[in-house]
Parts: structure tokens; sequence; C-alpha cells
């Protein structure tokens, strides 16, 4: 009988022990947990703000990078009207731009002399040949040696490359179109010289009254060239009309004239 209760009391004590383990759970450690936060924050800082190395990290690469490029637009001098720089011209060197402008003019005026058709692009050509000679003996008694610059070396080859597509191109109606287009296109660059880099640069009290007396003559060539434009396209949309419409009140002509 003893020996049996002492197996059970044996019994029940290993059971109780046993519950007592499986019921009792072990407390984390998280003083590592913790501690590995911190290292991976730190790993993330770092990554971020400087490299392991010592050197800059991304942020500080590209306030670097910012820092090395050079910023665009607060140093560069801004292109004028024809396209070349615009550095501030000598009395000689405006004289070179006008020089240009009036040799360019007379020899392409004496071209369309012999290829216009148009009486009034004939008419045209004329006074730019004696506006522009009048202008080039004016000049000439100033005394004023031109200096060849950018500008005037532009406007000079543009003026070569006119005359030259003129000479080249046929007699007739086609070439009053080109002639004039070329004239509204070098009158106006001449009169966008004179306003932005001429008359603000000019010194010399004769040439300034030269370049003031031509800007005028100029404007008044250009408004000319212009209205001829409209009348020479005018005049080829109402040919053009006649000669496709048959009907119409040019070709009723040119029939009564066939049969008389």
């Amino acid at each position: 009988m003893l020996s049996y209760r002492l197996i059970v009391c044996v019994v029940v004590t290993v059971l109780f022990v046993g519950c007592n383990r499986h019921d009792i759970q072990p407390t984390p450690d998280t003083s590592l947990a913790v501690g590995g936060s911190s290292a991976m924050g730190n790993g993330d800082s770092t990554r971020v703000g400087a490299s392991p190395g010592g050197g800059p990290g991304r942020g500080q690469e590209g306030a670097a990078d910012t820092a090395g490029t050079p910023t665009t637009g607060s140093t560069t001098t801004a292109p004028n009207t024809i396209g070349v720089d615009s550095s501030p011209l000598s009395d000689a060197q405006v004289a070179a731009v006008t020089e240009a402008a009036n040799d360019g003019e007379v020899a392409q005026g004496k071209v369309a002399q012999g290829k216009a058709h148009s009486a009034r692009v004939k008419a045209f050509a004329a006074k730019m040949i004696a506006h522009h000679s009048q202008a080039k003996t004016k000049q000439g008694k100033l005394g004023i040696t031109p200096a060849e610059s950018p500008l005037a070396n532009k406007l000079r080859a543009d003026g070569e490359a006119t005359l030259a597509s003129l000479n080249s191109a046929t007699a007739g109606p086609d070439f009053d179109q080109t002639y004039i287009k070329s004239q509204i296109d070098g009158h106006q660059k001449v009169l966008d010289a004179i306003n932005d880099r001429l008359l603000p640069a000019v010194k010399d009290e004769k040439l300034t009254a030269y370049v003031k007396e031509i800007k005028p003559t100029v404007e008044a060539h250009l408004k000319e060239a212009r209205e001829i434009e409209q009348t020479l396209g005018a005049t080829k949309t109402s040919s053009g009309t006649g000669g496709t419409g048959g009907s119409g009140a040019s070709g009723g002509n040119g029939a009564t004239a066939t049969h008389h």
C-alpha cells in the first residue's frame, strides 16, 4: 500500500514538473534585436548620407554634381537679328556695313533690269541702283575708311549669294518673284542692323547723320517691295484662274480673238 502511494506521488510530481515546463516561456533577449535595428538604421543612414569609406553619399554626390554644373543663360550674349556676334561696332565698322548693303543692292538691281518681266519690277530695280549709288557717293565724302566686322561680312556674303541666285535664274515672271523676295529679305536685314547695331554704336556726328538719313529710305524700299510682292501674287493668281476656268471672261475673250 505504501509502495502504491509512493508511486502515485512520483507520477504526480513528474506530471506537475512537465506541465510547468510547457507553461513557462523564455523571455526573448531584445538587446540584440534593438541593437540590430539600430545598426540597420545606421546602415541606412550611412547609405543615404555618406559612403562607408568616408566619401560623399548619394545626397552629397547630388549636391556636388549640382555645384559643379555651370549655369547657363546668365552670361550668354543674346544673338542679334542676323545671327552674328553683337559686339559694339566702331565707326569704321559701321561704315563697312552700309557699304556692303549699298554694293549688294546696286549689283542685284543691274541684274534685275535685264531679266525682270514686270515693268514695275524693272522700275524698282532702277530705283535701287540710283538710290544706293547716291548713298555710296555720300558715304565716300565722309572720309571714313571701312573696317570689316562679322556683321559686315555676313551682309556681304548674303548679298553675294543673292546675286549668284539672280544670275542663275531664268528671265521672266518667275524671276520677278525671286528678285522681289530677295529685296524684302535684304532690306529687312539692313533695317534691323541699322536699328539694333549701327545707331546704338555710331559716334561720329557726320556718320550718325548719314545712317539716320538712309534709314527712312531703306524703310520705303522695304514697304514698296512688299507691295510689289502682293501685286505679283495677285496677278499670278488671276492669270491662273483665267487659264484653267475656260468659261471666264478671259477665256471668252481669247475664244473671240481666235475666231476673228
